[in-house]
């Protein structure tokens, strides 16, 4: 039968075609205003090096490479580089590969022949992909012809050619906003040769360099638009250079909990933080020293925490793991157990056990096919009756040898688990299926109910885990803000009537000690 040709639903299809066409080209010509609608940000940070380095080198998020920090700290790795030396092993191996950032330094920067008449308020914009874009302090009224920003600008780059280019645009504020004058493209790659920090090989060659490598270059910018081309090209002055942090963080690796402070303000520059709140008081906006949680409080919550999500993601792991060995065994039982009774179906048809015949593998599932279209919807009446639907009973007695009471096919090849997939891969074999086989999956069926339900009870456990340990570490919370209450209201009776409170204030956080103020514990 022939179609009527409709002319309204072939325009309604055009019109739907446009319109998607239409909404798509406005996404893409305004995509950064539809990420900024979406999530807020006008950049999507992350690309193929992210994946990449997420993936192999901290194993899908489950380490950070930290971990490995202590083996190159040992004594017995005394044939590592000394730049090697208690550092994470993976984020070097992950530099020198092209996927971990290296740091570099941009200072000492200039700016000249702007295209922009007269004074202005100038200040930089620079981008790069594995950073937030940065912004110089306004430099007021100054005139277009140099221009100097004392800013110290620290980018994160990956000695890698599918790493994106760095840019940096030289902009004017005005009373509405800013214009855009001028901008350079610098690779990313260029920036670490230049600033001496190229797969750390200076410091393989030169293990006696002290201080940054700082290089000057002089690169030329191009107008945003063409119409303010002027006689001279604008360009951009700066220093590149390795980072120059006095506190040394790329180097030296800060423990958890600790807190680096300014080597020339103390001895030991790690600090642990319940020393460090108690030397450095919490102030508000006016200077005014004011309470928070007890440092061994917070530790102690953050613990209970811990403990019950570890708890809660080993026995998630635990029971993925099981119930894919559970799903796994059942597959493979049953799957044996209908490529016995394909065997079986041949053996009633064409009496394979009498005649010591062999039925290969695509025969046999060209007669289960066979079978299935001509008996299918019947609801198994002719069960047992015709050789397309065996009973149970058939088909075990084909699953045991002769020598154990079974009559199964002596010649017939053992059928095989995963053997189509195994081939695809160039591998001739798979599980083989045998008698212990079906008796275990009888053994499966029988105790398939419990096994269901002993899942269901399993994910239940897995949310009453998660439900009562988080209600009683928030139960440890409120004893904890109560004892803490008290306390500060023995503190403060003591101190009306000229006495002291034994035990207080915790020396482990000295904000505590500020009368006067009120809790903000929680």
């Amino acid at each position: 039968m022939i179609g009527i040709f409709n002319p309204v639903e072939l325009a309604n299809q055009i019109v739907v075609l446009l319109v998607v066409s239409v909404v798509l080209a406005v996404m893409i010509r305004h995509w950064r205003a539809v990420l900024i609608a979406i999530t807020g940000d006008d950049r999507v940070h992350a690309g193929v090096l992210d994946c990449m380095w997420f993936t192999f080198f901290r194993c899908c998020g489950l380490c950070t490479g930290e971990e490995t920090r202590w083996i190159t700290r040992q004594p017995c790795c005394c044939c590592l580089p000394e730049w090697m030396k208690g550092r994470s092993a993976s984020h070097e191996l992950g530099k020198l590969c092209g996927f971990s950032h290296h740091t570099v330094e941009l200072k000492h920067i200039a700016v000249g022949d702007l295209p922009w008449d007269g004074r202005g308020d100038f200040y930089l914009c620079v981008e790069c992909p594995g950073n937030p874009p940065r912004s110089t302090s306004m430099a007021e009224a100054q005139l277009s012809k140099v221009v100097h920003f004392p800013e110290v600008i620290t980018l994160r780059l990956r000695n890698n050619p599918l790493e994106q280019e760095v840019r940096i645009t030289v902009k004017e504020l005005g009373i509405w906003g800013s214009s855009d004058l001028c901008s350079v493209h610098i690779p990313a790659m260029s920036l670490l040769h230049w600033a001496g920090d190229r797969t750390r090989q200076d410091d393989w060659t030169r293990p006696d360099r002290k201080g940054p490598m700082n290089c000057e270059k002089r690169f030329q910018m191009k107008p945003v638009h063409q119409k303010d081309t002027r006689d001279t090209p604008p360009w951009i002055y700066m220093e590149i250079s390795d980072p120059s942090d006095e506190r040394e963080l790329g180097l030296r690796h800060v423990q958890d909990r600790y807190v680096r402070t300014c080597p020339n303000s103390t001895k030991d520059p790690d600090m642990p933080i319940a020393l460090f709140k108690q030397k450095y008081t919490l102030l508000d906006h006016s200077g005014h020293a004011i309470q928070e949680p007890v440092e061994s409080d917070l530790q102690e919550i953050e613990g209970r925490l811990e403990c019950v999500d570890l708890t809660f993601r080993w026995s998630a792991a635990l029971g993925c793991i099981a119930a894919a060995v559970i799903l796994f065994v059942r597959s493979y039982l049953s799957s044996c157990y209908q490529g016995i009774r394909r065997v079986t179906i041949a053996d009633l048809k064409y009496g394979l056990g009498a005649s010591g015949s062999v039925i290969s593998t695509y025969e046999l599932e060209r007669l289960a096919a066979q079978c299935h279209a001509e008996f299918d919807g019947t609801g198994g009446v002719m069960l047992g009756k015709d050789p397309c639907l065996p009973t149970h009973e058939q088909v075990m007695q084909r699953c045991q040898l002769p020598e154990h009471g079974g009559i199964s096919p002596r010649k017939q090849p053992p059928v095989l688990f995963m053997d189509g997939a195994l081939s695809w891969l160039g591998i001739d074999g798979g599980l083989p299926c045998g008698e212990e086989q079906c008796g275990w999956r009888e053994f499966m069926e029988e105790w398939e109910t419990f096994f269901i339900g002993f899942a269901l009870s399993y994910v239940l456990y897995l949310v009453l885990l998660k439900c009562i340990g988080h209600a009683c570490v928030r139960s440890r919370k409120r004893e904890l803000q109560q004892l803490r209450a008290a306390e500060i209201r023995d503190y403060q009776l003591s101190r009306r009537g000229g006495g002291t409170a034994a035990g207080w204030p915790p020396m482990d956080n000295g904000a505590f000690g500020s009368p006067g103020g009120g809790s903000t514990y929680g």
